[in-house]
């Protein structure tokens, strides 16, 4: 709504950057709630992911609401933080042994970073071991079936849910998703 009010001048660069901020105390407050499993659930998640956002782009904003999605979906989450590095995000996929890999990108200058991981994987021999999910104001679905990425949502909360589906069926079992709380499902 902000979005549109600054596009047709109701609004002004200030009021997005304190809609940030706001933004970004309320996901640092639910990240600080999240230190437990969810309900519903014990012990550690069979899952882990790495997020991040990609080089060269030090837009946080998006990726900081995925942690969050990722970690109220049952998720562990290693937070590589901003301008990550495609060799970055894979020595991270090595080091924790992660699932899955979230590249987020508010620049369409830096999708190229997304586009470069998917190949840097694919050279590494194992494209079919780990799920890539992509987004940020600058991907589309296009975008994502161009580079080869298997996840892309405009919903941050779909795509952890189809995140979840796919490997629950690449890994052949099933672990039920703990449900959202309903003030988290205003994104569509």
């Amino acid at each position: 709504t902000l979005g549109e009010r600054f596009q047709n001048y109701d609004a002004f660069l200030p009021d997005l950057i304190l809609a940030g901020d706001v933004f970004t105390q309320v996901l640092n407050h639910l990240e600080r709630r999240l230190s437990s499993p969810p309900s519903g659930q014990e012990g550690p998640s069979p899952y882990v992911a790495v997020v991040g956002t990609v080089q060269e782009d030090y837009h946080d904003i998006g990726k900081n609401l995925l942690v969050v999605a990722l970690r109220l979906g049952g998720f562990r989450v290693v937070d590589l933080g901003t301008n990550v590095s495609p060799e970055d995000f894979l020595a991270a996929v090595d080091r924790h042994q992660a699932d899955v890999v979230g590249l987020s990108a508010l620049l369409s200058s830096t999708l190229v970073f997304q586009g470069e991981f998917v190949r840097l994987v694919h050279a590494s021999g194992r494209r079919e071991d780990i799920l890539i999910a992509i987004g940020g104001a600058a991907t589309s679905r296009d975008w994502s079936e161009e580079i080869g990425a298997d996840v892309w949502d405009v919903d941050v909360f779909q795509s952890v849910r189809e995140i979840r589906q796919e490997l629950e069926a690449r890994q052949g079992r099933s672990t039920p998703l703990p449900r959202l709380p309903l003030c988290l499902l205003w994104q569509r």
